[in-house]
């Protein structure tokens, strides 16, 4: 997904050591929802889906990492299937991997190559699903990036990254996308007044759908991005952070509106060391969207999520987000189809987690989900039960 601010190089250390890991886990998360279909939408089409509904889904973990001198290489990889009790015409793979290289030519010098790619169903809550919900997407990354930093002195970082996203279904394959990022910033690190960087970003989105009326025009966006962003550490256990831009958004076919806006972030955390730990974070950006037939998402989200050890084994956490979406649609979508422009949700949620010393653990959560559009319907309500059961066995060998 294409964001207007720039990518988040900086806040990884350019000369943090590699540390050697061998994690491999295995779970199984048994879960109850309310409001499996997430909506009543995909009953206009299947009278016999289930609103509520049951499933299972075991999940094989690897998660990799070894240091080869100055340099290091990492291995991400999951391997799932999620079943349905009523609804199994839902049953579906889930699969991710991502990987990649550090090497840090130089000193305070770090050259990342990474890559990705995950095969999934597509979330109900999307739009348009209903006429499909088999769905599966395919998302694909590769990207380079430059990160140079010194605890003081000059900051800097350049990257590119190409992604593709592509549906099985014949109604959303137009909906396919490419899109390139370009990304480049520089700053001034202290340690006592933190650092500050300036960043410009270029994305580049193109859409499998072409407008015959415009003369076959690739539907699409242009998105230039650029700004500030400024971190420090308040004290030993409180660190804050934010950034501030503008974004401009160039429709590559006629009559589509523009967009132009500032884009902003803020984030605050806290970490007492011994027991407790609570993030916050607020922010807007302009994006390429997921949603069916939308050129562009404006997307806004508020978030609160607080962690707390009962005891050495017993963790508890919990938190709440609001997050608001603004569509720009297509001129291949009339305005008398189905569709909404606005929503919002709202979700909170709370998780315990049993683990011992050993390599099993148990957790259990419950979450609630709320959607308003100006569309109602597209409104939906979804309380979701979970308990996971893993075991994880960890080494430093591979």
């Amino acid at each position: 997904m294409a964001s207007s601010s720039a990518s988040g190089a900086l806040a990884q250390s350019a000369t943090a050591p590699a540390e050697d890991r061998f994690n491999l886990s295995i779970s199984v998360r048994d879960s109850w929802d309310s409001n499996s279909l997430r909506g009543s939408a995909i009953r206009q089409n299947r009278p016999d889906a289930s609103k509520s509904d049951f499933t299972l889904a075991p999940t094989v973990s690897l998660d990799v990492a070894r240091g080869i001198g100055r340099h290091s290489v990492f291995v991400n990889a999951g391997l799932g299937y999620t079943f349905y009790d009523k609804n199994s015409y839902l049953n579906r793979e889930r699969l991710n991997f991502s990987g990649g290289a550090n090497l840090q030519l130089i000193r305070n010098c770090l050259i990342s190559i990474t890559g990705d790619h995950q095969r999934r169903q597509t979330e109900l809550a999307d739009f348009g699903d209903a006429l499909d919900p088999e769905n599966v997407e395919r998302f694909a990354s590769a990207g380079i990036n430059t990160n140079c930093q010194s605890p003081t002195g000059i900051t800097g970082s350049m990257g590119y990254r190409r992604s593709t996203g592509k549906n099985s279904a014949a109604i959303r394959r137009s909906s396919n996308y490419v899109i390139d990022g370009f990304d480049a910033s520089v700053g001034l690190s202290r340690p006592a007044l933190g650092s500050v960087s300036a960043f410009v970003q270029y994305t580049d989105i193109g859409y499998a759908r072409e407008v015959a009326a415009f003369g076959g025009v690739r539907d699409g966006a242009k998105i230039y991005s650029g700004g500030v962003r400024y971190q420090r550490d308040i004290g030993a256990r409180l660190r804050g952070g934010g950034s501030l831009g503008y974004s401009f958004a160039d429709q590559k076919v006629p009559g589509v509106p523009n967009f132009k806006g500032i884009n902003y972030g803020l984030s605050l955390s806290y970490d007492n060391r011994d027991r407790l730990r609570a993030n916050a974070n607020f922010s807007r950006s302009v994006q390429q969207s997921g949603v069916l037939g939308s050129s562009l998402g404006i997307n806004r989200a508020l978030g609160v999520n607080v962690e707390y050890s009962l005891t050495q084994n017993i963790r508890m956490s919990g938190g709440v987000t609001q997050s608001w979406r603004r569509q720009t649609f297509s001129s291949i979508f009339l305005p008398g189809q189905l569709l909404s422009t606005r929503d919002k949700t709202f979700t909170p949620n709370f998780r315990i987690r049993v683990a011992g010393a050993g390599p099993i653990g148990l957790s259990a959560d419950v979450s609630h989900e709320r959607r308003r559009s100006d569309n109602p319907f597209f409104d939906y309500n979804s309380t979701r039960f979970g308990v996971t059961a893993s075991y994880v066995f960890r080494g430093t060998k591979w």
